[in-house]
C-alpha cells in the first residue's frame, strides 16, 4: 500500500476494487449484525414476558393462600405445577436469549474487523491521493519552468537576432552611406558579373 501513485490527469486508486470489497463486506457484516441485535432483542423481550407472567401468576397464588379462604387443593396443585413448567420454560429462554446474545457480540465483533479492515484502504487512499496531488503539482511546476526557459531563450534569440540585424546594417551604411538599404551581397554579386562580362567583350575584340 506504500507504493506511490502514478501521474495522471486523474487520480486512481491501485486498492480501489479491495476498497470496494471491504465496503461491501462491512455493509454485509452490519446487516448481519442488525439482525443478530433484532433476535436477541426479541428472545429478550419474550423472557421478560414469561417472567412478568410468573410473578404475576405466583402473587395471585400466594394471595388467595394467605387470604385463609376455603381453596379447591387440586386447582393449588395445578396451578403449583403450571408454575413450575412455566419456571422450567423461563430458565430454557434465558438459555435461549443468552445464545442470541454472544451471537450478537460475536457480529459485533466481526462488524468492527470489518470497519477497521475499511478504514485502513481508506487512509491508505486519502494518503496517496495527497501524495498523486503533490506529484501533479510538482509537475506543473516543472511545464510552467519549462515554459519560462522556451519564453526565455526565445526572447535571447530574438535579441541577438536584432543585434546581428543591426550590425548587418551599420556595415551596408559603411559601404553605401547613400543607399544602405540596397542589398549588399546583391551589389557585390552583380559588381563581379559586370566585372567578366567586360572581360569577355575584350577579349572578342582581340
Amino acid at each position: 500500500m506504500t507504493k506511490p501513485p502514478k501521474k495522471s490527469k486523474r487520480f486512481q486508486y491501485n486498492l480501489e476494487s479491495a476498497l470496494n470489497f471491504r465496503e461491501l463486506r462491512e455493509t454485509q457484516e452490519q446487516d448481519k449484525f442488525n439482525k443478530a441485535e433484532q433476535k436477541y432483542m426479541e428472545e429478550l423481550g419474550k423472557e421478560e414476558r414469561m417472567k412478568n407472567q410468573e410473578r404475576v401468576e405466583n402473587a395471585g397464588l400466594v394471595s388467595e393462600l394467605s387470604e385463609g379462604k376455603t381453596i379447591d387443593f387440586q386447582q393449588v396443585m395445578m396451578r403449583k405445577a403450571h408454575l413450575e413448567q412455566l419456571k422450567g420454560e423461563i430458565i430454557e429462554q434465558v438459555e435461549v436469549r443468552e445464545t442470541a446474545e454472544k451471537e450478537k457480540e460475536d457480529q459485533r465483533d466481526v462488524l468492527i474487523q470489518a470497519m477497521k479492515d475499511k478504514k485502513i484502504l481508506e487512509e491508505d487512499k486519502e494518503k496517496k491521493r495527497e501524495m498523486w496531488k503533490n506529484i501533479m503539482k510538482k509537475e506543473e511546476m516543472k511545464f510552467l519552468d519549462e515554459i519560462a526557459s522556451i519564453a526565455f531563450s526565445k526572447k535571447v534569440r530574438s535579441n541577438e537576432e536584432e543585434r546581428l540585424k543591426k550590425k548587418k546594417l551599420a556595415l551596408k551604411k559603411k559601404h553605401d552611406p547613400v543607399n544602405p538599404d540596397i542589398d549588399f551581397d546583391k551589389n557585390l554579386h552583380e559588381l563581379s558579373t559586370d566585372a567578366h562580362a567586360q572581360d569577355d567583350d575584350q577579349l572578342m575584340v582581340d
